[in-house]
């Protein structure tokens, strides 16, 4: 397969596949040809620094990330909830509050004033921060805390709390999320999920997640692990 009229710096050329790898570039290549018409084509792109499972949950939350203030970040999590609030609402989980750009402070009571009695969580644009109203500071066991927002360690032990979902759920998430970053011009990921990621990825691998090359990052507290296993960087 030839692509040709391929943009590349800034001259027009052919690139030969074979099997999925550019095995030949050139002025004039002969073979069946798809015309790229002076599209861009350049190296694949890799994050570097992504936490994928937390990614793919976010397509499930309600996104606040345009949200100018403390009060209109409370006003989208209360149009989000169900009406009349049912049973099956038990959480209710937005994503992608900048609370720095704010011109006003998220509190516990802005956000209780919205959501009432459901229990409600913000995760951060950075993952750094979490804003909880009551309900949610009693289930997470921060009851009484004077703001309900929570950051470093407290947020991420309440983020690894809202990431537990089966199997099965997270693995078609993340599937769904590999292949619109392929789209995109994504081939790698290193994901800095931040728990022991080695099997998770064996384990979507051998189910056929095969979108994106992926390497993990390892935290302290498994060091040791990583050693014993054997495994190694590069």
């Amino acid at each position: 397969m030839i692509l040709g009229n391929a943009r590349i710096g800034d001259r027009l050329l052919d690139l030969r596949i074979d099997d999925g790898v550019i095995t030949e570039i050139g002025a004039t290549l002969d073979g069946e040809r798809v015309n790229l018409g002076g599209r861009w084509v350049s190296p694949g792109l890799w994050d570097n620094h992504v936490h994928f499972t937390q990614w793919t949950l976010t397509s499930q939350r309600v996104d606040v990330a345009a949200a100018a203030s403390a009060q209109e970040a409370a006003a989208l999590m209360a149009a989000a909830l169900i009406t009349p609030v049912s049973p099956a609402q038990a959480l209710l989980v937005g994503g992608g509050f900048r609370d720095a750009l704010w011109p006003d402070a998220p509190t516990r009571d802005i956000l209780d004033g919205g959501t009432g009695a459901v229990p409600t969580v913000l995760v951060s644009g950075d993952l750094h921060a979490v804003w909880l109203n009551s309900a949610a500071l009693a289930i997470y066991g921060y009851a009484g805390h004077p703001t309900g927002l929570l950051t470093e360690d407290a947020a991420f032990k309440v983020q690894r709390q809202l990431g537990t979902v089966p199997d099965e759920v997270a693995d078609a998430l993340a599937r769904s999320a590999a292949v619109a970053a392929a789209r995109r011009g994504v081939v790698g990921i290193v994901d800095f999920e931040m728990t022991w990621n080695l099997e998770v990825w064996r384990r979507r691998m051998a189910s056929g997640h095969d979108a994106l090359r992926v390497e993990f990052a390892i935290y302290p507290q498994h060091l040791e692990r990583a050693i014993a296993e054997g495994l190694r960087t590069g």
